[in-house]
């Protein structure tokens, strides 16, 4: 993986380069990776409950963010948009929604 933190002749362009090589932006750097690949293994039980966790969390912060009604009753905190608060609140803050009366996830069958 490469490194490029001054001016680079990458400097402003991300993305794929064939099927071998990616070019990201981390901040003011830019990063030359190898292509990520998608594991053989099946997931373990863990990362399957993470996996459902985020699942809930995405289709919760989607359900607030387009509601209005909800949309409202979000304290949103600076530089973040109601779905991802509602995304990390989810996940970070269950006491949240007893304050505000919202329930976690209606429109889905809480495990």
């Amino acid at each position: 993986m490469a490194i490029q933190t001054g001016f680079s002749l990458l400097h402003g362009f991300s993305g794929r380069l064939g099927n071998q090589v990616v070019i990201k932006r981390w901040g003011n750097k830019t990063i030359l990776a190898a292509m990520p690949r998608k594991s053989n293994k099946p997931p373990t039980e863990k990362q399957k409950e993470v996996q459902r966790r985020f699942k809930l969390a995405a289709a919760y912060a989607k359900r607030v963010s387009n509601d209005p009604e909800l949309r409202v009753k979000y304290p949103v905190t600076k530089g973040k948009t109601v779905y991802r608060q509602a995304f990390t609140d989810y996940l970070s803050n269950p006491s949240f929604y007893e304050s505000k009366n919202i329930p976690r996830c209606p429109f889905l069958r809480c495990v």
